[in-house]
């Protein structure tokens, strides 16, 4: 798949626990590789922020997401307002690129669509919502080998 053009700055869903987050190292730092000079902004909970601080890594800054059903259920969800916020600062933020690494897409293909990213990527699932780029999603697949698929489906440079 082609790079896209024109990355500046890049969003990327992984909003779980910490061996999600590391699973998920290969697909960061192929995006990192793939987009050197963008600013990459994770979006995870609010954990990530303090453990990645002054660590070395593919990831330049944590913006943590609002509980929400399907995306981040490690607490209730927040108040429909909360979220409307959080989305509004999030398109502010005018992303080139938004790529979930979280699941098949349910819930969370629909999420970042809502970032309003000019192009958007992640894994589909039959019954997800499609984004602009996609990879099927299997679910009896090891999270381990489904992360080390994504690089070459998101724009890895060959």
């Amino acid at each position: 798949m082609e790079l896209v053009e024109g990355v500046h700055k890049l969003a990327v869903l992984r909003a779980n626990a910490i061996g999600d987050y590391l699973v998920s190292l290969p697909a960061l730092e192929a995006l990192r590789a793939a987009y050197p000079q963008a600013e990459l902004v994770l979006l995870g909970a609010g954990w990530h922020a303090g453990f990645l601080a002054g660590r070395p890594g593919p990831v330049d800054r944590c913006v943590p997401v609002p509980p929400t059903d399907g995306v981040r259920d490690d607490q209730p969800p927040a108040p429909p307002a909360t979220v409307d916020r959080f989305f509004a600062r999030m398109r502010d933020e005018r992303f080139d690129l938004a790529v979930q690494l979280q699941g098949g897409g349910r819930h969370s293909n629909p999420f970042v669509r809502r970032l309003g990213a000019r192009v958007t990527a992640g894994s589909q699932a039959p019954d997800a919502p499609r984004l602009d780029r996609t990879v099927p999603y299997t679910g009896h697949q090891h999270e381990i080998h489904r992360s080390l698929r994504w690089p070459a489906w998101w724009g890895r440079p060959r």
